[in-house]
């Protein structure tokens, strides 16, 4: 993923969180943001139990974290 984003130079790429709960979501969206100013972070609406991340997502907003909110 780091090649591709040194390669994408200033064009963005989209990498998503694997985690399926929203304290890894967060650590992971966090570590993958800080990979590059390019990077947008992938983001399910809902996890794998139906669940809904919303909460995730206004966390990482308000730390100015791109994003890319995905439908699950």
């Amino acid at each position: 993923a780091k090649d591709i984003i040194k390669v994408s130079k200033n064009k963005p790429v989209s990498l998503e969180v694997l985690a399926d709960n929203n304290v890894l979501m967060l650590d992971q969206a966090k570590k993958i943001n800080s990979w590059g100013k390019n990077v947008f972070v992938k983001i399910p609406i809902t996890n794998s139990k139906g669940k809904s991340t919303g909460d995730v997502i206004k966390k990482l907003c308000k730390e100015n974290i791109n994003l890319n909110i995905i439908s699950s």
